[in-house]
Formats: C-alpha cells, sequence, structure tokens
C-alpha cells in the first residue's frame, strides 16, 4: 500500500499528530481503526472525495508517526484529540467517517460534541463489547458469550506479554476475522501492513483495547445521537460484525445501511474507488449550508486559545477548591448546584382525570466538611505535596491491565457530557439543555437566578442516626444528590384532590451540576460544568461564560474538560484540556 506523503504535523491536546489535509469544501475526517494505521490511505485521496471535500486523515495517538505518549488513553481522550486537530485546522463542524474503533470514536464525538458532528459513516464501528456489556446484565447467555471475548483477549495480552508480538496479533486477527482470517493475515503480510501493525502492537494491545473494553455505549447513549448516520457492513464479515450492525439498527432507528458485496472487515481498503464515490454520493445528501457552518473566520483564528494543564484540588461540602497550572495558571474556587441550600421547584401533572402536584427537591448530601476561610492553595501553599502518588489512569483511562472497567480511572458508566453542548441554557449558572440525557434534575431545575456568589451557611444534613456516612453514597463518592419528589394535596384536583406521596428518585449517574471561577493575571475565567465520576475518578466538560469572565476572558467561548484521579476522603489530581476563543490576541 502507497503510505500516505508528506504529512503535516500539529501539536494538539498535548500530544503531536500527523495529518494529510486535502481539498476543498465541506469537511471530512478519517478515523481509523485500531490495527492498521494507513488503512484510510486509499479512500482519503481518491478524487471522489478530494474534488468536493476538505478530507482530513491522521494517523491517532501511538500509531505511525504521531507521538507515543506515556500512560494510558480512553476514548475521551481520542475525541479530545480530534477535537483540538479541527479546532486546530479552523474546522467547527465535520462529517465523519469511522471503521472499527475509529468508528467507536466517532460515535462518542456526536455524543460529546454534537455541534461538531454533521454525518456519521460507521464501517463496522468495534462496539461489540459494550454492547456485550449492556446486555450481560440479566442475561446469563450474554454474559458467557462476553467472558468468553474477554478470555480470547486475555491470551492474547499474555502472548503479548511474552515477546511474540506477531503471535499476538495473528491471534487477535483470527477472533475478528473470522473465516476470512488466513485471506486477511495474507493481504496484510504481502502489502507491508502487517509489519506497521507489529511497530504499533504496543499502542493497540496495551492502549487500545483496555480503553475499548472499558468504554460504555448502550441504547441510551444512542438515543442523543441524532446526526444522519450510515452503517457499512461486509457481507463476508464475521457474526459479531453482523450483531453490531443488527444493534445499530435497534438502538439509531434512523441509520442507513450500505453493504458491501464479497467483503469483511478491513472494508476501508477493499474498494476504495467505489466507496469514495458512495460516500460522497451520501454527504452530497446531508450538506452544512456555506462555510459560515463550518469554517472559522480568521477572527476566530487569531483568538484561539488551546489550553492543557493540570488541577490539584480539595473537595468541601460547597464544592471544590484548587489550583490550575499551565496557561490558565491560578487559584479557583468552585460551587456545586444543591450543595448548601435545597432547589425546591412546584410542578403539575396534568392528568386525565386531574392534576396532581408535586415539590421536587434536590440537595447534595455530603460527609465532607465545609470550605474554609482561607483558600488551602493560597500563598504557594500546597496541601498535596506529601501525598503518595496518585492511582493510575487519572486522564479518564483504563484501569491498570486488561479486565473489567470500574477500577482507578474507568470511566463513570453512562457518564457523558450533554447532548446539546455549548454554554449552558436557561437560568445563570443552570445545567447545560441536554442534561436529562445523563440522569439530570428535570427539565427547568437549574440554579436559581442569583446563587452565583459563595455559598453561605453550614453543611446539609441527612446521615443516618449513628453519624455514620449519608446513604445512597454512589461509587464510592463523599457525597451524592438526593432528589425528593412529594405530592401537595392542597394543590390536587380531581380524582387525586387531597392526595399524599413522596418518594426518593435515584439517579446513580446523575451529572452534577455547577460553576467554578479561576483568578488567572489576566482575568476571571468562569466556567460553567457538568460532572460525574465512580471510584477513584472524576470527570467532567466546563463551558466558558464569557458574560461573567472578565479581562480577556470577557465574552470568550469555549469548551474544556478534566478527568481527576480521586483518593479519600477529598483528594484530586489530574489533567484538563480544551481550547478558548477570545475576542482579542491570547496571552503568550
Amino acid at each position: 500500500m502507497e503510505r500516505a506523503s508528506s504529512m503535516e504535523r500539529a501539536r494538539v491536546n498535548g500530544v503531536e499528530l500527523e495529518y494529510t489535509d486535502l481539498g476543498a469544501g465541506e469537511p471530512v475526517v478519517f478515523l481509523h481503526g485500531g490495527l492498521l494505521a494507513d488503512e484510510n490511505v486509499p479512500i482519503a485521496q481518491e478524487p471522489a472525495l478530494t474534488k468536493r471535500f476538505r478530507v482530513i486523515n491522521y494517523h491517532r495517538r501511538g500509531f505511525a508517526g504521531s507521538e507515543k505518549p506515556q500512560g494510558r488513553a480512553q476514548i475521551h481522550d481520542q475525541v479530545a484529540d480530534c477535537k483540538a486537530l479541527l479546532d486546530h485546522l479552523g474546522i467547527k463542524k465535520a462529517h465523519f467517517i469511522g471503521h472499527s474503533l475509529g468508528g467507536v470514536i466517532a460515535i462518542q464525538t456526536a455524543i460529546d460534541y454534537p455541534e461538531v458532528v454533521q454525518t456519521l459513516i460507521l464501517m463496522e464501528p468495534a462496539i461489540m463489547g459494550a454492547i456485550a456489556k449492556a446486555e450481560a446484565m440479566g442475561r446469563p447467555d450474554a454474559a458467557a458469550n462476553q467472558q468468553l471475548f474477554i478470555e480470547g483477549m486475555r491470551k492474547v495480552q499474555e502472548t503479548y506479554d511474552s515477546g511474540d508480538v506477531r503471535g499476538a496479533l495473528t491471534q487477535f486477527l483470527e477472533t475478528r476475522a473470522g473465516v476470512a482470517f488466513r485471506e486477511v493475515l495474507d493481504w496484510l503480510t504481502k502489502s507491508g501492513e502487517f509489519d506497521q501493525a507489529v511497530r504499533d502492537a504496543g499502542t493497540f494491545l496495551k492502549v487500545e483495547m483496555p480503553a475499548a473494553y472499558a468504554w460504555n455505549f448502550s441504547a441510551a447513549e444512542a438515543k442523543r445521537i441524532n446526526q444522519p448516520t450510515l452503517s457499512v457492513l461486509g457481507s463476508h464479515s464475521p457474526e459479531r460484525a453482523q450483531k453490531v450492525h443488527s444493534v445499530l439498527k435497534q438502538w439509531i432507528p434512523h441509520t442507513e445501511t450500505k453493504v458491501l458485496q464479497k467483503a469483511e472487515h478491513a472494508l476501508a481498503l477493499l474498494d476504495p474507488p467505489g466507496m469514495a464515490a458512495d460516500f460522497a454520493e451520501y454527504l452530497a445528501q446531508h450538506p452544512m449550508g456555506g462555510k459560515q457552518a463550518y469554517e472559522r473566520t480568521p477572527k476566530e483564528m487569531a483568538g484561539r486559545f488551546p489550553v492543557n494543564g493540570e488541577i490539584k484540588t480539595l473537595g468541601f461540602v460547597e464544592g471544590s477548591s484548587g489550583v490550575f497550572t499551565g496557561p490558565l495558571e491560578g487559584l479557583y474556587q468552585g460551587y456545586r448546584f444543591g450543595s448548601t441550600t435545597p432547589d425546591v421547584r412546584e410542578f403539575v401533572l396534568d392528568l386525565p382525570n386531574g392534576k396532581v402536584a408535586l415539590t421536587i427537591t434536590q440537595q447534595i448530601r455530603s460527609v465532607l466538611t465545609p470550605r474554609p476561610k482561607e483558600h488551602p492553595f493560597a500563598g504557594g501553599k500546597d496541601p498535596m505535596k506529601d501525598m503518595p502518588a496518585m492511582p493510575p489512569g487519572g486522564h479518564g483511562g483504563p484501569p491498570p491491565g486488561f479486565g473489567p472497567p470500574g477500577g482507578p480511572g474507568g470511566p463513570p458508566p453512562g457518564f457523558g457530557p450533554p447532548g446539546a453542548g455549548g454554554p449552558p441554557q436557561g437560568a445563570p449558572g443552570a445545567p447545560p439543555a441536554g442534561l436529562m440525557a445523563v440522569g439530570g434534575p428535570p427539565p427547568g431545575v437549574g440554579r436559581p437566578p442569583g446563587a452565583g456568589g459563595p455559598p453561605g451557611g453550614g453543611p446539609p444534613g441527612g446521615g443516618p442516626p449513628g453519624g455514620g456516612p449519608p446513604r445512597g453514597l454512589v461509587g464510592g463518592r463523599p457525597f451524592y444528590m438526593e432528589v425528593m419528589a412529594a405530592v401537595d394535596p392542597a394543590k390536587c384536583t380531581g380524582i387525586f384532590a387531597g392526595s399524599t406521596g413522596q418518594m426518593e428518585i435515584m439517579a446513580p449517574h446523575y451529572g452534577m451540576a455547577g460553576h467554578l471561577i479561576i483568578n488567572t493575571k489576566n482575568g476571571d475565567l468562569w466556567l460553567d460544568f457538568l460532572e460525574g465520576g465512580g471510584r477513584g475518578v472524576l470527570n467532567a466538560r466546563l463551558w466558558v461564560n464569557g458574560e461573567k469572565s472578565t479581562g480577556i476572558y470577557k465574552n470568550a467561548k469555549g469548551d474544556l474538560g478534566f478527568s481527576l484521579a480521586t483518593v479519600p476522603p477529598n483528594f484530586g489530581r489530574g489533567p484538563y484540556w480544551g481550547t478558548i476563543w477570545l475576542e482579542g490576541t491570547p496571552p503568550k
């Protein structure tokens, strides 16, 4: 295979990636799978695409000539890499084409950044592990099949660890390509692609596979995908690929289908001219509507301010206090919605036989202490300097080794940024639109107007008798959101007149909303956030609130993310990343 020539390089999201940028028009980004770094090169160079579209093809972190950073990387890191590369290239929105694990990254991008993804073309995305996990609950047969796959991958890992890299990749191909295994292996060997796969095996087996297994995707997440979607399937692909195609059609009902005859999993390599023509025709049916929809203006590009650094934080009842290092250097204070004052809202259900009035109360229950008057990191102090190293996987990475998720660094099940993206909607400090998609509060339930200042008062009550921790702590975290619904008998009508009742709404994947303010030398940066976590990890997506920011951040836009490794009782540390779009020139 002819390798990509004259590739350009860009340092984005803390990693250097190599890429090609061909053609002009609406942007199309290709995402390769986990084994063959150059599998998209032929199709990305086809005139059927490059004469009508701007085609971006890049080597993901750890593959071919792109940088191989130390440590593990989660699917959300791959999403952040892709988003940062598009920002670097001045692209606001693109058509996404992903094969195998590249399809997983495309799917997660559509969930995390729906405003960035115009269409999805998914070539047998590697979501079988996520499907098996979702189906295994309550289904012994699905659980048994998933366990067989896990055991098979353990053997692949053992072979790799013994030093037999080629043997490990051969074993993997046998599990993925089914009856076409020998034909696929012969082709890869003759083309030279197998040699590149051997060089990239460390990334593939020790980073990509654990990350893919730790990734969670279910019918609930799939409902948040509204973009036009095309599923591409090989007629000779193994049973697992057929299952993926069937589930995609069920979970994303608007999915269209393209079946390649006499083809198996290596779809991108089988008929580049024909596939490029088919893809171009499909993309043309879903246009973006002019450059303003997908291309950033020169003024926007002049104000582009990529940020990457580290956060150290301590958790308190009211929120967190900590320090940002890197481009956003400064102390910060964070405030969680419902942390000290319950949020109370009234709703009326208009039912056929009368009305039911409900009062919904949201309040954080916590075992944490109140925030001290003096910032714990003020004056250069570092309350974490004598702490041992934080657990591995603080960047949202998978658990150490290869196995079931849930250890330090595993992503919180069901947690993902909201579907609507952009700055928070509604009342000041309210959660972003789409919060319900991740188990958040009902529509309209957000931080009440005027609640943006530092909260006062003591910690909320709610602990059980005997001074133990409050019930319902989720994933080992030292706080949780209690959501109570009570019937108001005086306001009920019809057959419900005088009704009483109360229930607690259990939301184990509740996305905590709030805001934080970073005091930098260039002004105060206000970030609204939605966070969620599991045992040993806290992930969040943050949006710049330009109206409430000051200095160079006044009227700025942008979004960031962070992933912190956490240690009881209230310590957290990890990286942040993202892009801020300033009205002026970024600081040097």
